[in-house]
């Protein structure tokens, strides 16, 4: 999910840096598939409520997102609703 919400570069040291609104993250991948370790997962935290919101003009007011985690990944999808009444 940070994927979706941040620029994201992987350094030579197999560390993940994550940047959003002037925010950086510096994150060593976990040996596992998933992230269990706390520390980690408040450094995440703190790091998404310190860049306050999506990276200016990348959402628009008002905009939907879609989070849909499987086993290895999580996607974002922007959701673009038109009313409330489905379309056939």
């Amino acid at each position: 999910m940070l994927i979706a919400l941040s620029d994201v570069t992987e350094r030579r040291d197999g560390v993940m840096k994550f940047s959003r609104n002037g925010q950086s993250l510096l994150v060593r991948p976990p040996p596992r598939k998933d992230c269990s370790d706390v520390q980690v997962l408040m450094q995440i935290r703190q790091f998404l409520e310190k860049s306050d919101g999506p990276p200016a003009g990348d959402l628009k007011e008002g905009a939907h997102l879609l989070v849909v985690p499987d086993h290895r990944e999580a996607r974002v999808f922007k959701t673009g609703l038109h009313g409330s009444d489905p379309q056939n």
